[in-house]
């Protein structure tokens, strides 16, 4: 009998961070399992619904419908109580913030924690995963941090992958890219071009930040520009008005934003693509991150990367991109309110990140080293070599779980 495994989290048609590892890790593991998605789903549901997204390969990653854990943690539980029950799984694989799965607590069956560390781990925060029968972090970064509370037996490290035959150098002109890029305003031939990938709500990403240091690098350079693929015109406090913003800056002509909101509009990996082959230089503000796709999607596309000296980021960055500093611990963190787990951010130092930007500008041979480098060293994410640390995982973990369904038989078969 396969492994039985209910993958819970949000929707693997979102085009998220979290949609999209849904997608890619649960279609390789119908290789040898049976899995079904418990996805959260923004859109009107029905409870008990039932959706097929249909694969390249004939087959289909089958997905039940959950609430919001975060507004309706009880609901939730007993939605997730049910299907385990309806469906007999014999895991739950639970791909989210961890403060989002203590309904969990309630569930009688092994959860394993797919979970994202992007700041120092302190014990509030370790407290929401105490219950998990393992947990898997995705970054070295978030495993080192792990293991300051947990023993290295409840521990296991398997990083994102990227799609390398996707996520690729292409051939085409770099003009040509840069003139289909569906943004205003449209970005003049001949630039040298800085581009963001990053979701405008919340604070974490520092897209204001981002655009002040960057409008001091317009004063200095005539045709530097920035396309930041996010939604421009969140509204407080979800998010920043940013055309405000560039317009008080007073770099609108150097600023460009896509003319659709690309979470109700998503694009395709293609397009990603081609976005990242028309850029000079990726750039990261961001400060902390579980893992960073984003900054791999663009390695794999051989376009180097800024980022600063933080929570995964270093990892992917450190050796084959620029990096600049943060601000020292003593001077300045900073505690967000959106989370719960009491935990700080190390904060990019601006002057760093400034230097950074003049340097990638200035020194074509070493930013197109840097290119080659991330390249080679996001070749080691494909996917053909992350999915055997998952099998390798699961492999362990059927094992546990068929020991412990024995010792339950018979302590069954002891009481009667």
């Amino acid at each position: 009998m396969k492994m039985k495994i209910a993958w819970l989290s949000v929707s693997p048609y979102a085009k998220t961070g979290y949609g999209r590892m849904t997608r890619e890790i649960v279609s390789r593991l119908l290789e040898k399992y049976e899995v079904m998605c418990i996805g959260h789903e923004s859109d009107v549901m029905v409870w008990g619904a039932r959706k097929e997204l249909l694969l390249p390969n004939g087959k289909s990653i089958k997905t039940l419908v959950m609430s919001n854990p975060l507004i309706n943690p009880e609901n939730t539980s007993a939605i997730v109580k049910s299907y385990v029950e309806r469906y007999n799984f014999d895991v739950i694989i639970a791909h989210w913030d961890v403060f989002a799965l203590e309904f969990l607590k309630n569930i009688n069956i092994p959860s394993v924690f797919y979970i994202p560390i992007d700041a120092e781990l302190n014990q509030k925060w370790a407290n929401y995963m105490s219950h998990a029968h393992r947990l898997v972090l995705y970054s070295i970064f978030g495993y080192n941090e792990a293991k300051k509370f947990f023993p290295t037996s409840k521990l296991y490290y398997i990083p994102h992958g990227v799609d390398t035959k996707v996520f690729k150098p292409l051939k085409e002109d770099k003009e040509k890219l840069k003139a289909e890029i569906d943004c205003y305003p449209p970005i003049p031939e001949g630039s040298f071009l800085f581009v963001t990938t990053a979701a405008n709500i919340g604070e974490r990403k520092q897209l204001p930040l981002l655009l002040r240091t960057f409008s001091k690098l317009a004063k200095e350079y005539e045709d530097v520009h920035i396309y930041l693929h996010t939604n421009p015109n969140a509204t407080y406090p979800q998010g920043y008005d940013l055309p405000q913003l560039v317009n008080i800056l007073g770099i609108k002509d150097r600023v460009h934003f896509p003319r659709y909101n690309p979470i109700t509009e998503p694009i395709e990996d293609e397009d990603f693509c081609k976005i990242y082959n028309a850029a000079d230089c990726m750039v990261s503000n961001s400060q902390g991150e579980g893992f960073g796709l984003p900054i791999l999607e663009a390695m794999s596309c051989g376009l180097p990367v800024i980022a600063p000296d933080n929570s995964s980021q270093t990892e992917l960055v450190r050796e084959q991109g620029f990096i600049f500093s943060c601000l020292p611990e003593e001077q300045f963190v900073d505690y967000p309110n959106y989370v719960p787990t009491l935990q700080y951010f190390r904060v990019p130092d601006q002057k760093d990140l400034l230097d950074k930007m003049r340097d990638a500008y200035e020194f074509e041979e070493v930013r197109l080293n840097y290119g080659s480098k991330a390249r080679r060293f996001a070749l080691n994410y494909d996917w053909e070599l992350i999915m055997p640390r998952w099998f390798r995982f699961l492999e362990d973990l059927e094992q546990e779980i068929s020991i412990f369904k024995e010792i339950k038989q018979m302590l069954k078969v002891t009481t009667e």
